[in-house]
């Protein structure tokens, strides 16, 4: 929820992150404990057979969610602001091309939203629903309904943050949606609630045109 949530929030509006950074260490810190257990942790083949060699489930987790694991956490984002301070400080010439790096860089953030489709596939969503069924006493079909509808916000949750990251993305440009309908000025919230609601009446193809896109990247 914190990767869902936060991750897209920080992308779209915020320039300083040293507010969230903490609790991204925390955050990557188990992210990396959870790699080395899994390691450690035994799997159920397609026979229904429980292994427990350590060298085939070392196998089969490097053939399997080793690589969304470790790039959903691997420290990219460091390493190319550390490149760009150094690049930038070497040679002055460079600052103007580098600019956007650290606007780029924060989009290798997002992949650890891939994560979610391990906890899909790792009977994630089936605890969920199962929950809903046990402690909250909900029925089939209200499950199924409420289900719907939290993947249906976080949806448009993520789209919002990255149409607001786009008009930073593309240096102001005075044709993007932000710049075209006046928007610059806004608070945070004021444009988080505009930018969902595009989202929502792009999604539901209801579109009341009121809020465009108005440059390529955009379109």
């Amino acid at each position: 929820m914190y990767t869902v949530l936060i991750v897209p929030y920080r992308l779209g509006f915020l320039e300083d992150t040293e507010e969230f950074s903490n609790t991204d260490i925390f955050f990557d810190i188990m992210f990396w404990l959870d790699i080395v257990i899994s390691f450690n942790t035994t799997y159920v083949d397609e026979k229904e057979v429980t292994i427990k060699v350590r060298k085939q489930i070392i196998k089969e987790y490097l053939k399997g969610w080793f690589t969304i694991d470790f790039l959903s956490v691997f420290p990219v984002s460091y390493i190319l602001e550390g490149t760009l301070v150094t690049a930038g400080s070497t040679n002055i010439n460079n600052i103007a091309r580098l600019s956007k790096i650290p606007r780029l860089y924060r989009l290798v953030k997002l992949l650890k939203l891939v994560r979610l489709v391990k906890i899909a596939k790792n009977k994630g969503i089936h605890k969920i629903t199962k929950m809903f069924e046990e402690k909250l006493k909900f029925n089939a079909q209200l499950e199924k309904f409420v289900v719907c509808i939290i993947g249906f916000v976080l949806l448009n949750h993520i789209i919002s943050c990255m149409w607001v990251y786009l008009y930073k993305l593309q240096d102001f440009d005075p044709n993007c949606w932000v710049a075209k309908k006046g928007f610059i000025d806004l608070e945070n919230l004021d444009l988080y609630i505009i930018a969902f609601y595009w989202s929502l009446m792009t999604i539901t193809t209801v579109g009341y045109g009121d809020v465009s896109a108005g440059t390529i990247a955009e379109r």
